[in-house]
């Protein structure tokens, strides 16, 4: 595989492993709280897909939209989807739009980035934040993944083939 194949290769096994991580949420852990002062955890899932999203339309030269897929608003306030399909087919759909337009973009720089490999740098780190938070949601919820789900399902996609 040469290289530009191995940076989407990585960004198919991060979503993978976003996609594995919400899997272990159920209705009341979608709605436990890594830290006091934190988004519960959909509205991390919101953010990973709004991210996405988001910085597409920017990257495509496109405006952000004004409304997101994950998240609403409210007379004082905005909060989260909980619907965990839901969450899960934005997740899909996202990580497949990511995934095609820097398949296509070609070599030089989109939107506000030097080049479609830096923006979808960018999407890894973002995800990797918040895949950290999500885990910490998990821990308060006590329903810490245990070792061996994490080998099989987070380090082992790292090391090894789909």
């Amino acid at each position: 595989m040469d290289a530009f194949e191995a940076v989407l290769e990585s960004w198919r096994r991060q979503s993978r492993m976003t996609l594995n991580l919400l899997g272990l949420f159920d209705e009341r852990l979608i709605r436990v709280k890594p830290a006091e002062d934190s988004w519960i955890a959909a509205g991390h899932f919101a953010d990973i897909h709004g991210c996405r999203v988001g910085w597409l339309a920017r990257a495509q030269g496109l405006p952000e939209p004004e409304e997101g897929d994950l998240w609403f608003t409210t007379e004082d306030s905005w909060d989260f989807v909980t619907d965990l399909a839901v969450i899960r087919d934005c997740l899909e759909r996202s990580a497949a739009e990511v995934e095609e337009f820097v398949r296509s973009a070609g070599d030089g720089p989109v939107g506000c980035y030097d080049h479609p490999v830096i923006f979808l740098q960018h999407q890894l780190w973002h995800e990797g934040y918040h895949f950290g938070m999500l885990h910490l949601a998990l821990r308060q919820g006590e329903a810490e993944p245990s070792a061996e789900w994490e080998e099989e399902n987070v380090w082992g996609l790292w090391r090894g083939r789909l």
